[in-house]
């Protein structure tokens, strides 16, 4: 979009901001409960770190070796992008601009997009691809761990959501590459 007038360039900004502070709002709401619920902090804590592992594990569950390579795959494509994003953006860690509940240590790298959530969606997102039921398994603890990095103080929702949609659509296109390309048949 080209921004020709003032007029365009006050309502970009405008939407601009509102989206920061719904992305803070939300950030503070989840991040509120932190601190206040042993048993919550600890599940949360647990899932951040382990999370990931948990849903390996699923991916092992199939039994299937052209699924296990896909994941592989689809998480080492997620990872490639993570860097490049980071190598062209920065955005702070919620800790390091505002006094959160920080459950974690966590170095104050950047923040966008969330590296645990997008290596959460790609592999859950490739055994959905194989088998619904383990699939969904896998899915519900992905967003478990995209919540619990905002619960923990790490990440903003938007931070998380991005991590989604990386896992999601690396997952689709290592998916969708394979079929084309007669892969692992």
């Amino acid at each position: 979009m080209l921004l020709r007038d003032k007029n365009q360039i006050i309502k970009y900004l405008s939407q601009s901001l509102k989206v920061i502070v719904l992305d803070a709002t939300i950030f503070g709401v989840i991040n509120n409960f932190a601190g206040n619920y042993s048993i919550l902090d600890n599940f949360f804590i647990f899932i951040t770190h382990f999370g990931i592992l948990l849903i390996l594990a699923l991916v092992l569950a199939t039994k299937d070796k052209k699924t296990m390579i896909q994941a592989v795959l689809a998480v080492f494509l997620a990872l490639v992008l993570d860097q490049i994003i980071n190598y062209l953006t920065f955005r702070p860690r919620p800790f390091t601009v505002s006094a959160v509940n920080l459950l974690i240590s966590k170095v104050a790298d950047s923040s966008f997009p969330s590296t645990h959530t997008l290596l959460s969606f790609a592999p859950a997102t490739i055994v959905l691809f194989k088998n619904s039921k383990l699939g969904m398994y896998a899915l519900f603890i992905a967003l478990l761990v995209g919540f619990s990095r905002i619960y923990v103080g790490v990440h903003y929702p938007s931070d998380v959501l991005a991590g989604m949609i990386i896992g999601l659509v690396c997952a689709f296109l290592v998916k969708k590459g394979a079929e084309q390309l007669a892969l692992f048949n």
